[in-house]
């Protein structure tokens, strides 16, 4: 009994997220590189920088085959990476280096969106709808934060409607969140949920070089916060930056949408400095993953 209270403490100490944030120095950074001479197959690289340097420390490749699935953006989930999205998604596992191509959707109203359906990994089971009342599309990639995956999208009678939507697992129920006067469109590239303190935060592009940071304080009321910042000053003018997350510590990371060489940038909203780490062999990743949870992946549901 005695031996089961420890192993209960131990396990909940080390899913903790001040255990996670312990090891940042393993921050991981996932990209995603498409083989265009390939169309039916898909490489992942796994590079790996630890806090305070400025380069690549490890380099794995890994690989899906045999999907028809064409990844728009790729999503993780506690290290459970989805490379695929339309009819036949595909889970990946890059510790186990196993992927799982699950059954293919079956959309029974006219319009998809008016559907929504949930697969449990590790079950012999099929898709199963759930019951949504509020129609809208997705406009954003989406988030997992304590039980919940948020996602941006648009709804009302014409669809240009903005809200927050957060889906809970465990109940398998919707909430929605009004979004920020100021947010005018949803997009996969303007737009990106970020977890910022265990908050759902918004990035959202105002131009060039500006951005807006949006915080959710209070789903229920409605209620953000907004935390403006600016690429401006990097060393390297007229560069079109991609936000791609944001650190346990507070830096926003980018990666330039366009050019010759592919890098990504550090941003620390305190300090307002930049630091560079150089990536070589890429020049447009067909998707990026930043994963700083990464180290708390225990499941072996794949």
């Amino acid at each position: 009994m005695c031996l089961r209270i420890k192993a209960l403490i131990w396990a909940s100490i080390i899913r903790s997220q001040d255990f996670i944030k312990s090891f940042q120095s393993q921050l991981r950074i996932l990209f995603f590189v498409r083989d265009y001479y390939q169309t039916r197959f898909e490489n992942w690289f796994f590079l790996s920088s630890q806090e305070g340097t400025s380069s690549i420390v490890s380099r794995t490749t890994c690989h899906v085959s045999g999907s028809r699935s064409r990844c728009r953006q790729p999503q993780e989930v506690n290290g459970l990476i989805c490379c695929g999205y339309g009819r036949n998604p595909v889970i990946y596992n890059p510790t186990t280096e196993k992927s799982l191509t699950l059954p293919r959707i079956y959309v029974d109203s006219i319009i998809p969106y008016r559907e929504h359906k949930v697969f449990t990994l590790g079950a012999q089971g099929s898709w199963r709808m759930v019951e949504c009342y509020t129609i809208h599309c997705p406009g954003t990639i989406s988030i997992c934060i304590n039980g919940a995956v948020y996602y941006g999208a648009y709804t009302g009678e014409s669809m240009k409607h903005l809200i927050l939507v957060r889906f809970y697992v465990r109940t398998e129920e919707f909430g929605f969140t009004e979004m920020p006067e100021s947010v005018h469109s949803l997009s996969y590239y303007t737009s990106t949920l970020m977890n910022y303190h265990g908050k759902i935060a918004l990035a959202y592009s105002k131009g060039y070089d500006t951005y807006e940071l949006w915080v959710l304080e209070d789903a229920k009321e409605h209620e953000w916060s907004k935390i403006s910042f600016s690429t401006r000053s990097w060393i390297q003018p007229n560069v079109k930056f991609n936000v791609e997350g944001i650190t346990p510590m507070g830096e926003i990371i980018l990666t330039p949408r366009y050019g010759i060489d592919f890098y990504v940038v550090y941003y620390n909203l305190v300090t307002k400095q930049f630091r560079k780490i150089g990536i070589e062999g890429f020049k447009s990743p067909g998707g990026v993953i930043i994963s700083w949870e990464y180290v708390q992946n225990s499941t072996m549901l794949l």
